[in-house]
C-alpha cells in the first residue's frame, strides 16, 4: 500500500516538473518571441506616417533601434528556434536577420533626415517597411501583408 502511495507521489512531482520545466524553457520564451513581433508591427503601423515621411524623432529613431536588437536577442533565447522555424510557427534566420537589418536601415534613414536633408528616397523606406513585414509575417503598413 506505501509503495502505491510512493509511486503515486513521486510521478505527480515528476509530471509537475517537466510541465514547469517545459512552460519555462520552451513555451515562455516563444511567447515573448512572439510578443516582441507583434511589439514590431505595432511600432511600425503606429508610427508609419512619420516613417514614410521620414520625419520621425529621435525616441521613435530609438525604438526602432531597441526593437530590431530585441528582434534578435529574443530569437536566441527561444530553444529549438529551427525547428519552430521549420514547423513555420516563427520567421526563419536568415528573414530575422534581414527584417533586423531592414530596420536599423529605416532608424538611419531616419537619423541622417534629423541632421541632413535625406539622400534616400520614399521608395527606399517603404521597400524596406514592406520586406520587413514579408520577413516577419506581420502587418506592417495599413495595406496589409
Amino acid at each position: 500500500m506505501s509503495i502505491v502511495i510512493f509511486s503515486t507521489i513521486i510521478t505527480g512531482v515528476s509530471v509537475f516538473v517537466t510541465g514547469h520545466i517545459l512552460v519555462k524553457g520552451v513555451l515562455d520564451p516563444y511567447l515573448s518571441f512572439k510578443e516582441h513581433l507583434g511589439m514590431v508591427s505595432a511600432i511600425l503601423l503606429r508610427e508609419q506616417s512619420k516613417i514614410l515621411n521620414i520625419s520621425a524623432n529621435r525616441d521613435v529613431i530609438k525604438e526602432i533601434k531597441h526593437a530590431s536588437a530585441l528582434l534578435l536577442s529574443k530569437s536566441n533565447a527561444v530553444p529549438l528556434y529551427g525547428t519552430f522555424a521549420k514547423l513555420r510557427l516563427l520567421p526563419q534566420h536568415e528573414n530575422l536577420l534581414k527584417a533586423s537589418r531592414n530596420l536599423n536601415l529605416i532608424a538611419s534613414i531616419l537619423e541622417e533626415a534629423r541632421n541632413t536633408t535625406p539622400k534616400t528616397s520614399y521608395t527606399t523606406v517603404n521597400d524596406s517597411l514592406n520586406a520587413i513585414g514579408d520577413e516577419l509575417g506581420v502587418i506592417v503598413t495599413y495595406k496589409g501583408r
